[in-house]
């Protein structure tokens, strides 16, 4: 009986080598395992038993399922799962051995989302911060060295940077103008106290309406405001070793001629750039004096004021160019 059921699984399997149109290499498979399975030995067969009765029958049936394999356990089993790998890869095997490609995934389409609107920042062209941040610095072709600078006066408002390197050994002549006094003279004092042997000059016509101090006796003060005819007044005698002013804005109407034509050796100035001085014309009046100062002298300080402005005042401290002014002091 399992002798009859293999044989027409191998004719199957003949019949499918034969007639498949599939391709050289799945008949050479079909046919060879038809002819394996023709080789395997067969099971005994069992012996009939008669079925003259129901329990017969019953012990006929219990003797088969107890004695004879499932398919999955022998040849026949091994047969017919060949089968179904077949007939479920035969477009594979009819090409070769060589799988189609797998389809490729859709790609999802990505969403465009539109960046928010940011307004471009534009310069102001007439900011006077941004004038004072980008120009007359230190280190660049409008600027100049000093290797001993100190701060002279308070350590707040009032006090200024002095290049030492620029001012007269003791000995020497050394004349020192100062503009604007503001009822501190903090400066002067301390300016005195590292170059005791300096003659010092203040100015001041207003003092903003206060009583004026009483001014210690190395201190020359003049009642008087600082105008244009300074120029011609002080350019000559004893050269300025140092010109210190802060004055509110009058360095705009008189400071660029007393610079031109008395040429300090140094100078300290509070430049203002706020206020009245804010805008297109105030912004060119600043650009002016600046331009000014730097034909004869460089930056080798400058120090914002933000104790009392948003820093549109700064202090600047010039030292007086090589070469500069030299038919004027006599010397280069």
């Amino acid at each position: 009986m399992r002798a009859r059921a293999r044989r027409v699984t191998c004719f199957r399997v003949a019949d499918m080598a034969v007639n498949h149109q599939g391709g050289a290499l799945l008949s050479t498979l079909l046919l060879a395992a038809a002819l394996h399975a023709l080789a395997a030995p067969a099971l005994p067969e069992q012996p009939v038993l008669s079925s003259s009765s129901n329990e017969t029958r019953s012990n006929t049936r219990l003797l088969d399922e107890q004695t004879e394999p499932a398919p999955a356990r022998g040849i026949m089993g091994r047969m017919l799962g060949l089968l179904d790998y077949l007939k479920g890869n035969g477009a594979f095997l009819a090409q070769g051995g060589h799988r189609p490609p797998r389809p490729q995934p859709r790609p999802v389409p990505v969403r465009k989302v539109a960046t928010p609107f940011r307004p471009v920042r534009m310069v102001d062209p007439y900011n006077i911060l941004q004038y004072f941040e980008s120009k007359w610095n230190t280190g660049t072709p409008d600027g100049i060295d000093c290797n001993h600078v100190i701060r002279v006066g308070p350590r707040g408002d009032g006090g200024k940077l002095v290049c030492a390197d620029a001012m007269p050994s003791p000995g020497q002549p050394c004349r020192v103008v100062s503009v604007g006094l503001g009822s501190d003279f903090g400066f002067e004092s301390d300016l005195h106290r590292h170059w005791p042997h300096c003659v010092i000059d203040m100015y001041d016509g207003t003092n903003w309406g206060r009583q004026y101090p009483v001014f210690p006796p190395y201190i020359k003060f003049h009642k008087e405001n600082f105008n244009a005819g300074f120029a011609q007044r002080l350019k000559g005698g004893t050269p300025i070793s140092l010109f210190k002013i802060d004055c509110e804005g009058c360095e705009f109407t008189a400071m660029e001629p007393f610079i031109s034509q008395v040429c300090p050796e140094q100078f300290q100035v509070e430049v203002h750039g706020g206020g009245a001085y804010a805008g297109p014309s105030g912004y060119a009046k600043v650009d002016k004096l600046m331009r000014a100062f730097n034909r004869t002298h460089g930056v080798f300080y400058k120090e914002p004021n933000i104790q009392f402005t948003a820093g549109d005042c700064v202090e600047f401290a010039f030292r007086r160019r090589e070469g500069a002014c030299a038919a004027l002091r006599g010397r280069g």
